[in-house]
């Protein structure tokens, strides 16, 4: 059952690749507005999270519209979706999302603080049925059922792929390979719920590799990185301990849940990923914008 917000949440904190300080407010949204944001620093100009929207540059997503641009949503986006609240306003004053802790737990710990309700009540009074914003319409249930097998390429690289399986729980499996380094093959398996979600998924840190640091820097980008925000990768070892085995997999799905929020729909599907990051989670999100249109 989807949840709604009763009231504001603000976090503070700086982009990760501009190093500027950022303040983001999460506000309640009457049912069926879909996820939205809004620049305070653009007089207020809003784009709403949709497929046409969402784009991904740097190893990140980004939504636009125009020459405005949100960039790193999506671990406030996987925050939202994880807790199953479809209806959401992001104001924020800058163009880039706080990265908090590189997690998605401090931006949960919040929401969940706000005294989330659900929106049964609502849903009966609107017919049990809203309108998404790619025009098709979802029950009550906020659900895209998935009936048959769908195997999704993502360009000339075959190794980095989607297997999408009938399920009737939403279940996520990933499998991270990094032949060239030490921490080799990592795989996730894991049921999505509200509860996995809260108490596993979204502790799980952004990480980068410390061979790729200067050229990233030379980039202009990360300039708000640091080992509090992120697991570096070295040679042979972490810059810290891991809180799960298997945290760099479980990130990896942190990360796939925001990019699919624009769906504003649970999938009852076990999807497979292999090797992926946000430009082959879009063409995944896109594929499954069209299953739900139908």
């Amino acid at each position: 059952m989807s949840q709604r917000l009763n009231q504001s949440v603000t976090f503070r904190g700086v982009g990760i690749h501009s190093g500027r300080p950022v303040t983001l407010t999460i506000h309640p949204s009457k049912l069926g507005s879909g996820i939205v944001f809004e620049r305070k620093d653009k007089s207020g100009y809003q784009i709403p999270l949709t497929i046409d929207t969402l784009h991904t540059a740097n190893r990140s997503t980004i939504i636009r519209k125009g020459d405005v641009i949100i960039q790193t949503p999506e671990h406030f986006l996987s925050a939202l979706y994880g807790l199953e609240i479809r209806d959401a306003r992001l104001e924020l004053d800058s163009d880039e999302c706080p990265i908090l802790n590189g997690s998605a737990d401090g931006i949960v710990h919040k929401l969940v603080a706000s005294n989330l309700g659900d929106t049964q009540v609502i849903n009966e009074l609107v017919h049990n049925s809203i309108s998404n914003q790619v025009g098709s319409t979802i029950d009550v249930e906020h659900s895209l059922t998935i009936d048959k097998s769908h195997y999704v390429t993502c360009g000339e690289d075959k190794e980095k792929s989607f297997l999408i399986l009938p399920s009737d729980v939403c279940r996520i499996t990933y499998i991270l390979e990094y032949s060239d380094s030490f921490v080799g093959n990592q795989i996730a398996d894991i049921v999505v719920t509200k509860n996995s979600y809260e108490n596993q998924i979204c502790m799980c840190r952004t990480y980068g590799f410390e061979h790729e640091i200067l050229a990233l820097i030379d980039r202009g980008l990360i300039k708000g990185a640091s080992l509090e925000n992120a697991i570096l990768v070295k040679e042979n070892s972490f810059s810290t301990d891991l809180k799960f085995p298997n945290e760099l997999a479980l990130h990896k799905i942190l990360d796939l849940l925001g990019d699919i929020a624009v769906l504003g729909a649970s999938v009852n599907g076990h999807i497979i990923a292999r090797k992926t990051g946000h430009l082959e989670n879009i063409i995944l999100a896109k594929y499954l914008v069209n299953l739900q249109k139908g």
